[in-house]
C-alpha cells in the first residue's frame, strides 16, 4: 500500500527508487517548493521514464515522493499522487502553483460516503475519477490551520500517513521510519514527525 519518501537532504538513489517501484508500481509522483510555489509532477507510470524525470529534475530539499499502489480508485495516471488542496482537487500532469499538494499512504476506508455526503452538503459533484486520496486532498480545503489539517488527516486517515507540501514546508502526519536523511512511510515507525 504505497510508499512516501520525504527526502531532506538528498535524492533518492537509484537503488531506492528502484525498492519503491518494485513494491508500488502503479505510478510515482513527486512534490518540491521552489521560488515561493509549489511545484508537482505525476503520473509517471513507466519505471524508466520516472525515473529519468526524478533524476533530472532540479528541485529543492525537502521534497516528497510518492509510489503508488492501488487500494482505493483504479489504476490511472490521474490517480498517481500528489493532488492539489483545493475544493474539486482537478488532474494535472504538472503543477507550478500556489496551493499546497497532498500525498497519502493507506486506505481511507469511509470516503466514498464522505464524498457523497460532502456534495449533497455543497450542492455539487466535481467530476473526474475520485480516490480515497484525492478525496482528503479536497476536504484539507476547507481548513486554514495547520494544526486543523494534521488533525482531520489524524482522524479520516485512522493511522494513514500523508504529506502536505505547501510553498514553505512540508507536514508528515503518521508514523515514519527515518533511514539517511530521508522519511520512509512504510518504514518501521520509530517515531512520529510533524512540522
Amino acid at each position: 500500500m504505497c510508499r512516501i519518501a520525504v527526502c531532506l537532504k538528498r535524492k533518492l538513489t537509484k537503488e531506492e527508487f528502484d525498492n519503491g517501484w518494485t513494491a508500488n508500481s502503479d505510478g510515482v509522483g513527486f512534490a518540491y517548493a521552489k521560488d515561493d510555489k509549489v511545484h508537482a509532477i505525476k503520473g509517471l507510470m513507466e519505471k524508466e521514464a520516472a525515473w529519468k524525470r526524478y533524476s533530472e529534475c532540479n528541485m529543492e530539499f525537502p521534497h516528497v515522493v510518492h509510489f503508488r499502489k492501488k487500494s482505493a480508485g483504479d489504476v490511472s495516471a490521474e490517480l498517481t499522487h500528489p493532488f492539489i488542496v483545493s475544493e474539486d482537487s482537478p488532474a494535472f500532469e504538472e503543477y507550478h502553483g500556489e496551493e499546497p499538494v497532498l500525498f497519502h499512504n493507506g486506505t481511507i476506508t469511509d470516503w466514498k460516503q464522505m464524498l457523497l455526503l460532502s456534495s449533497a452538503i455543497n450542492g455539487s459533484f466535481k467530476p473526474g475519477k475520485w480516490s480515497d486520496a484525492r478525496f482528503a486532498a479536497a476536504m484539507v480545503s476547507k481548513f486554514t490551520d495547520q494544526e486543523n489539517i494534521k488533525y482531520f488527516l489524524e482522524m479520516v486517515g485512522g493511522g494513514d500517513k500523508f504529506a502536505l507540501v505547501t510553498k514553505d514546508h512540508v507536514q508528515i502526519v503518521g508514523k515514519y521510519g527515518e533511514k539517511k536523511d530521508v522519511y520512509y512511510s512504510d518504514a518501521y515507525p520509530k517515531y512520529s514527525y510533524s512540522k
